[in-house]
């Protein structure tokens, strides 16, 4: 027993909806050529061809420049002189190894010199400077969980202790060093 399909008959083409998607398309088109005055304009291929005897279009608006605000930086007003400043700075680093042994300074002339103290005192090869701190206390941290150490400074010891802690994540704190102001 042979079986045999009939052909399907052709699909009626529904010209209402296919002229509405055209228009659709074509407002679309206007659309973005006007929201976007620099963009070339796209040509309609059902309109009739262009005549040499156009009036000119209109020019498009300016479109709007954007001008950042100024800068404006303003230092935080100076109460002291500069010749009391160079006196009054004292710096002070911590430094830790992976082992945990420390080294600290304090009172240093510069922090360049405060940090090589720190590493000085330390006596391992794979210090690192985990802190500095100026006129005031400097701490270091160890969370056992992550197995990291961290710095913290403050205006007091339990201030840069908390501080280091907090930035550790947990744990405890190990070493504290204060400047003597």
């Amino acid at each position: 027993m042979e079986v045999t399909s009939k052909p399907s008959p052709p699909k009626k083409t529904n010209w209402a909806a296919v002229s509405g998607a055209a228009a659709t398309v074509s407002a679309l088109v206007a659309f973005l050529a006007y929201a976007n005055p620099h963009s070339p304009p796209t040509p309609n291929p059902s309109a009739p061809p262009a005549s040499s005897q156009e009036s000119p279009t209109p020019a498009a608006p300016p479109s709007p420049v954007y001008t950042p605000p100024p800068l404006v930086y303003a230092p935080p007003p100076t109460t002291y002189s500069l010749a009391d400043t160079a006196s009054a700075m004292y710096y002070g680093a911590i430094a830790i190894s992976r082992d945990g042994s420390s080294g600290a300074s304090f009172n240093a002339d510069s922090a360049a010199a405060a940090g090589r103290q720190a590493l000085d005192n330390c006596r391992r090869s794979d210090c690192t400077l985990i802190t500095q701190f100026v006129n005031s206390c400097g701490a270091a941290a160890y969370n056992p969980s992550t197995g990291r150490y961290r710095g913290g400074h403050g205006t007091t010891a339990t201030e840069a202790e908390t501080n280091a802690v907090a930035n550790a994540g947990g744990g405890h704190w190990i070493r504290e060093a204060c400047t003597d102001r």
